[in-house]
């Protein structure tokens, strides 16, 4: 089977478009999994307002805007330029200030021990 990434660069503008398939993520995977990452927080008793993230595989925003609503300070990475912009529009409309950053994870443009968190969903499988 091949994988074809540039699918993210394509579908980029419909991100945050209710009744496609990137919605799905948002809408049925991402709670799900933003409670696992709530839960480790408050578990390991994080302040979220002292809290770097690291999201790898950012998209167009969705756990990275999870993340700054709680508090986070956070970099969004992704090889889509394109989604980038979408995660950079969505997040200015929705009053995050999210550090989005176009870069591929195999090459991250951050300093080892710059993060407290790092998480990469939806990445490793493709």
């Amino acid at each position: 089977m091949v994988i074809d990434n540039q699918i993210y660069s394509q579908l980029a503008d419909t991100w945050w478009t209710e009744d496609t398939v990137l919605c799905l993520l948002r809408m049925h995977v991402n709670p799900c999994r933003f409670a696992y990452f709530r839960e480790i927080i408050e578990r390991m008793k994080i302040d979220p307002r002292e809290c770097r993230v690291l999201d790898i595989g950012c998209g167009g925003g969705f756990l990275s805007e999870e993340f700054a609503r709680l508090g986070c300070r956070v970099v969004g990475v992704d090889a889509s330029a394109e989604s980038l912009e979408t995660a950079r529009a969505h997040a200015a409309i929705s009053g995050f200030d999210i550090d989005y950053r176009h870069a591929f994870a195999e090459q991250l443009p951050c300093d080892d021990r710059e993060f407290d968190i790092v998480c990469c969903c939806d990445v490793l499988e493709h």
